[in-house]
């Protein structure tokens, strides 16, 4: 089943001819773009409050808070990322229904509490037009990433709209990365090798059991992006693999290797932006076997429109109590000023975790939010 879903992506891919290639580096969390000298810092924060049709899911507010520092080392720069966040609730709106709030839980320890902690510290060097990173990075900022739905702290909440579900990125893990780009060979490809294991995924969310790649059961992530950028937006197609103990989703014991193709493009013009992604990952492995999502951005002078629906599909090895997630997500950001913006929201997530009893969160949920970003330079 996964071959025939290669070959029918693989045909997809080969519609990726003619238009303009171009340069786009990745920017999150400090990936040199247009590099300046000096130290330059960054802060923010982010609470949330979010509320649902589901009585047995409590409400929940949360606050998140990040720092960036970049330092000029030699010809490149030292990127520092700290971030922090309070406890989620353990019947939290963002612990039953994990589909929601992307930016929950990002930094816990290994007993679910919240806790300040260094995310993210690696070096970063451009030779040429090409860009080399390496340390602690964050796999999912260099990857399948859009300018319309991308960003937890300023547009959607829902995980689907962050990244693509079918893609097995590690949390924040020990790897490299490389952007290659030249002027005469207009086009650019995105090269990633990590840990199999980040922060988040190992049991006691240490840095010794981060650092201890070799461990058993451990294995490595890789990820190679070839890109496309037109007068209006920009294309892309990956393809993955993490050769972790990956363990089949029929109960048998078995474990294998999680692998899987994506493609996603931005089409942005004047005031209006709508972004495309596609994936599919092995099914034997992997609950999330295929993944569709379209979003829409409406820029309006300080505030912005998004809407945006997505469709996961459950692995066919799976058991038959499972089914598909369907998710959408609208929301209106006000740009107070330059620092803070005001975000109401609303989400709908039909079988949340693929959960179609309505035992635990009901079949058809409803999530009402609010979140206020902040950002100090």
């Amino acid at each position: 089943m996964f071959v025939k879903k290669t070959l029918a992506v693989s045909v997809l891919v080969s519609t990726f001819s003619a238009s303009i290639w171009a340069d786009e580096p990745q920017v999150r969390h400090g990936v040199i773009q247009n590099q300046k000298p000096g130290i330059e810092v960054q802060a923010g924060s982010t609470f949330t409050f979010q509320t649902s049709n589901d009585s047995r899911l409590d409400d929940e507010g949360l606050l998140s808070v990040d720092l960036t520092a970049e330092v000029p080392v030699g010809r490149g720069k030292l990127l520092t990322y700290v971030e922090g966040n309070i406890s989620p609730g353990q019947d939290g709106i963002s612990s039953l229904a994990e589909e929601v709030n992307g930016d929950a839980g990002s930094a816990l320890d290994g007993e679910g509490k919240g806790r300040l902690q260094v995310s993210e510290i690696h070096y970063t060097r451009r030779i040429g037009k090409n860009i080399f990173t390496v340390g602690i990075i964050d796999p999912d900022c260099r990857l399948d990433n859009s300018e319309i739905a991308n960003d937890e702290t300023s547009q959607f909440l829902g995980n689907a709209f962050i990244n693509n579900p079918t893609i097995a990125f590690p949390d924040y893990t020990l790897g490299g990365c490389i952007h290659i780009h030249q002027d005469l060979a207009p086009y650019g490809l995105n090269v990633l090798v990590t840990s199999s294991h980040g922060l988040g995924d190992n049991p006691g969310r240490s840095y010794s059991e981060l650092f201890d790649v070799g461990e058993n059961g451990k294995g490595v992530f890789t990820g190679i992006e070839l890109y496309r950028q037109t007068a209006y937006g920009i294309w892309r197609a990956g393809v993955w693999q993490n050769t972790a103990d990956n363990e089949y989703v029929d109960g048998s014991g078995k474990v294998d290797d999680n692998s899987g193709i994506y493609l996603g493009g931005d089409y942005i013009r004047g005031d209006y932006g709508v972004n495309l992604r596609l994936g599919i990952a092995n099914e034997e492995v992997s609950d999330a076997a295929s993944f569709a999502s379209l979003a829409f951005e409406r820029y309006l002078g300080k505030t912005t429109l998004g809407v945006a629906a997505a469709y996961t599909g459950v692995s066919g090895e799976a058991d038959n109590t499972k089914d598909d997630i369907s998710q959408s997500e609208v929301y209106y950001r006000f740009g107070i000023n330059d620092s803070v913006s005001i975000t109401p929201s609303v989400q709908w997530v039909k079988n949340s975790g693929f959960d179609p009893s309505d035992r635990t969160v009901k079949s058809n949920l409803i999530v009402y939010g609010i979140r206020i970003s902040m950002i100090f330079k």
